[in-house]
């Protein structure tokens, strides 16, 4: 694997017998990170503060964008770019101009400002051609934990002193660990034009106080490649210069080749070929190549199969609007099939099933808490305030059935479960006097267990739910294990 390394420090302690690896001081002349597998950027250049045609990844943005889609890793090493004391835009006036002047020199005129430090200032500097990646707190965190269980990004965790730049802008799962990252991408630095972009992200560690991600690896969607961010290392000095220097550009080849290695595995990442020798393939070559994109297709709709089933184990751990979508889903398209019309933010109930063919509908109310659920629960209350429009809608006959669906011990595994009590004993003596449905979620999910595997219609399952008053209790069906 050919590996780049751009940086000062790593070129004045080389490590002697590394193979395939380049190390380069930054200029203008650098060698593209196209011709390479891998490349790392030290971003600590002398010249940093130099104007946008002088600078020397100025004009890099191509480069690193045909590396990423030739499936290439290209990692970044973060550093300071401006320190500033203030925690807000309360800073004095003179922090402010300075601020103002040292940014004019290499960002983008719509580029926000304020007292403190720009979370990666350098993705939008004809690099990556990324806006809206703005922060007002870039202070040093020395706190931080590794999330990865990559062996060698641990590693070079271990040279990490602390890191200097958060990665703002993660919507997090509830893992955490995965989430997405949302931008605007700007084409041309002579241009306002841009364009959205939603890229995948890995988190490689955190900030210990906050939980908030000081390290990753994103995914862009037009890309097979890894473009990873990880705090820069503490440069040794002394005697442990001398020792320590050269280990770090072989610890980050290690940490290079880990995700080279897994595009190569997870993606079947390989070098493209000039489109017009492709014109000079084997019929065998040719017969192999449509058989994988037919296998491509059939992963494709395999995998989105999978992410929709998986998607109701929300009803197993969810709280919030994954668990509300997925009861959606579950009543709804793609499972039960009835109609589920979502109810305006704010409302007292989240969703009304209707079942057209016997003109019935469920008002369902959805939460998740991590233990028992309680009568003061807010949702309870907004289960009473819809009730008054449940009386009118009942009053010629009984065409609606309130539910209050819960996940409750959403935190704990379902087998531990068993000997809890979901609700406390004046929420399940309310639904029975008031008349409605209370069922966990976990009930639900058994339910559409049954009803994938044939051993209950979606008719059959509405009207057990609907004919329910007090608490739902759950039955295996007859001839089921």
């Amino acid at each position: 694997m050919r590996t780049l390394i751009l940086s000062e420090y790593v070129a004045k302690h080389p490590a002697l017998g590394l193979v395939d690896v380049d190390v380069q001081v930054w200029t203008n002349a650098s060698p593209s990170p196209a011709s390479y597998q891998a490349t790392i950027l030290d971003m600590k250049i002398a010249d940093a503060g130099s104007a946008h045609s002088d600078h020397p990844f100025y004009g890099m943005k191509e480069h690193i964008e045909r590396a990423l889609k030739s499936g290439a890793v290209v990692i970044c090493l973060d550093y300071a770019t401006y320190v500033s004391h203030q925690s807000s835009f309360e800073g004095n006036r003179k922090d402010l101009q300075a601020t103002t002047n040292l940014k004019s020199t290499f960002t983008y005129a719509s580029k926000s400002q304020g007292p403190q430090e720009t979370t990666y200032d350098w993705l939008d500097q004809g690099f990556l051609g990324a806006t809206r990646l703005d922060t007002l707190d870039a202070r040093p965190v020395e706190q931080i934990a590794v999330t990865s269980a990559a062996g060698e990004v641990r590693s070079y965790f271990g040279l990490v002193k602390r890191a200097c730049k958060t990665i703002y802008g993660v919507q997090l799962d509830r893992t955490g660990r995965k989430g997405t990252l949302e931008y605007q991408r700007q084409q041309d630095p002579s241009s306002a034009a841009c364009s959205p972009v939603t890229a995948r992200v890995n988190v490689l560690a955190v900030n210990e106080v906050t939980g908030e991600p000081v390290a990753a690896e994103i995914k862009h969607p037009d890309a097979s490649g890894s473009l990873v961010f990880l705090p820069r290392f503490e440069e040794p000095s002394g005697e442990s210069a001398r020792v320590i220097g050269p280990t770090i550009a072989m610890v980050l080849k290690c940490v290079a080749e880990w995700f080279y290695q897994r595009n190569i595995q997870e993606a079947g990442v390989k070098e493209e070929l000039p489109e017009w020798v492709k014109g000079h393939r084997s019929e065998k070559a040719k017969d192999l190549d449509s058989r994988l994109q037919k296998l491509d297709a059939e992963r494709s709709e395999v995998s989105t199969e999978r992410d929709k089933h998986d998607e109701m184990l929300e009803l197993l751990c969810g709280t919030g609007e994954p668990l509300r979508l997925s009861v959606e889903k579950f009543f709804g398209s793609p499972w039960l099939g009835f109609d589920v019309e979502v109810s305006a933010k704010g409302a007292s109930i989240d969703q009304l099933v209707h079942d057209r063919a016997t003109a019935r509908s469920l008002a369902v109310e959805v939460t998740g808490v991590s233990g028992k659920f309680h009568k003061n629960d807010p949702h309870l209350a907004d289960v009473l305030d819809y009730l008054p429009t449940h009386t009118e809608k009942n009053l010629a006959e009984r065409t609606e059935r309130i539910v209050l669906a819960v996940n409750t011990y959403r935190d704990t595994p379902v087998a531990d479960r068993n000997d809890k009590d979901d609700f406390t004993e004046p929420v399940k003596k309310m639904a029975g006097d008031i008349r409605f449905c209370l069922i966990r979620t976990s009930d639900l999910y058994a339910l559409w267990l049954d009803h994938i595997a044939g051993r209950r219609t979606a008719a059959g399952i509405f009207d057990s739910i609907f004919s329910c008053v007090g608490l739902y209790t759950y039955r295996k069906p007859r001839g089921s294990r």
